[in-house]
């Protein structure tokens, strides 16, 4: 079977559209992240503020004026501005990852050598398919793929600097990275390898001032909004979602699995305590950062095993618990991967697979299995030697440090989505490029 263009763009419409429907019909597209979007559209309208919580409970939460940058906010407010119904957001964001779908398969076609067409079709059909989060993401109040949106053109204007070596490319890809960090905080350390990044294209691809300029614009916006946070919460920073994971996810999550359950959560709920006790925001949360980092710290060999099975969650795992809270299939306690298999190893594994409907069991066996393939295609790319050299580390750069640096530990399959279009483009070259000699 040939798969053209015209059957590719109405397989990708199709299958956009149905879980868009789904969602108008289930009505599963809320979640805390979601009510602290609509809080900030609110109070950007009402108070000019980027406060994510309700305005009217006071003495505010002053984690809030910082914890989600104004981007996605303002795509609520847009929105909203059409219609008062949530749908027409959740539409953009279809609108959206069809957009990237195309923009995706036309540079494959353009870059990659000797790509068959209706074979790259089926795969990225496949992609879409077998990714159901980046389907239940489109269909709910979050951040991602808005977030992968930019992410996704500044890797696409690299590309065609990369190739072309014209500055104005690079210029692109800054100015669609800086969107990417107003969208999520995520982005906030990659302005160091970004400034490295710029030094070494400056010296092995094109020597422009443009290029050495551009690697500040990051750093500078981040300072800008530091300085901001600083005038209105006391603390200096970019974002408190840092910390707050930190925190929250990190420590804790490491600390339970290494002695209990509940131990963990025992020192969360200490050290909160403790910071309470400092004089304002500022101390409080400098408290926080440096008490979760001396634990982390000092238990530095068991925290990077940890860590290193986070990254790998990252890569394979199916991204269950938004699978089941689309379908409204929510479990009392969402499993994850990792957890159970270090808890209750192998059997843990099979009672995370068997614990479900038939139907989503099948589904998430081949996840996996699809997740496992498009990491082996990210092999090859790694090891080929046809691959300019450039484009394999702007590439590995972004890949890995969203998996493991903006993602911590957590490695949840949601953080996946930003560098789901990356991801593939890499692993596409096993379809074209021929054989090493």
């Amino acid at each position: 079977m040939q798969w053209s263009k015209k059957v590719f763009l109405i397989l990708v419409v199709s299958i956009h559209a149905l879980y868009f429907i789904g969602s108008i019909v289930l009505k599963t597209y809320m979640n805390q992240d979601s009510v602290e979007y609509l809080a900030q559209a609110h109070n950007m309208v009402y108070h000019g503020s980027f406060y994510a919580a309700n305005w009217d409970v006071w003495p505010h939460n002053f984690s809030f004026y910082s914890l989600r940058p104004p981007m996605y906010g303002l795509l609520v407010l847009v929105t909203a501005e059409v219609s008062s119904n949530v749908y027409v957001l959740l539409f953009v964001q279809s609108v959206l990852s069809i957009f990237i779908w195309v923009k995706l398969r036309h540079f494959v076609l353009q870059f990659v050598p000797a790509v068959n067409e209706s074979r790259l079709h089926l795969y990225l059909v496949l992609a879409l398919l077998l990714n159901p989060i980046q389907l239940v993401l489109c269909n709910s109040v979050f951040s991602d793929i808005l977030f992968q949106f930019f992410i996704s053109l500044s890797f696409f204007s690299l590309l065609n600097f990369i190739y072309f070596k014209k500055s104005n490319y690079f210029l692109y890809y800054t100015m669609y990275i800086v969107f990417a960090l107003f969208t999520k905080p995520a982005f906030v350390y990659y302005a160091y390898f970004n400034i490295l990044f710029a030094w070494y294209v400056y010296f092995k691809l094109k020597r422009s001032w443009t290029v050495i300029a551009c690697s500040f614009i990051l750093p500078l916006f981040i300072i800008m909004v530091s300085v901001i946070n600083k005038r209105v919460t006391g603390y200096y920073h970019f974002s408190s979602s840092k910390v707050e994971n930190l925190w929250t996810y990190n420590t804790t999550n490491f600390l339970n699995l290494k002695y209990g359950h509940d131990s963990g959560y025992t020192y969360k709920k200490e050290i909160w305590l403790q910071s309470k006790l400092q004089p304002d925001f500022e101390h409080q949360y400098q408290f926080l950062d440096s008490a979760c980092t001396h634990v982390l710290m000092q238990n530095i060999v068991s925290y990077t095993w940890y860590h290193s099975q986070g990254v790998l969650n990252f890569f394979v795992a199916p991204g269950r618990e938004f699978v089941n809270s689309y379908l409204d299939q929510d479990e009392a306690q969402p499993k994850s991967f990792i957890k159970e298999l270090n808890v209750n190893g192998w059997k843990g594994v099979k009672n995370y697979f068997t614990s479900q409907p038939l139907s989503l069991f099948l589904l998430n066996v081949l996840v996996v299995l699809w997740n496992l393939f498009v990491l082996l295609g990210l092999c090859f790319f790694v090891f080929s030697k046809r691959i300019p050299l450039p484009l394999k580390i702007s590439a590995l750069i972004l890949l890995l440090y969203i998996a493991g640096i903006s993602s911590m530990a957590m490695g949840t399959a949601r953080y996946k989505v930003a560098i789901y279009p990356v991801l593939l483009f890499c692993s596409t070259y096993f379809l074209g490029t021929k054989r090493e000699a």
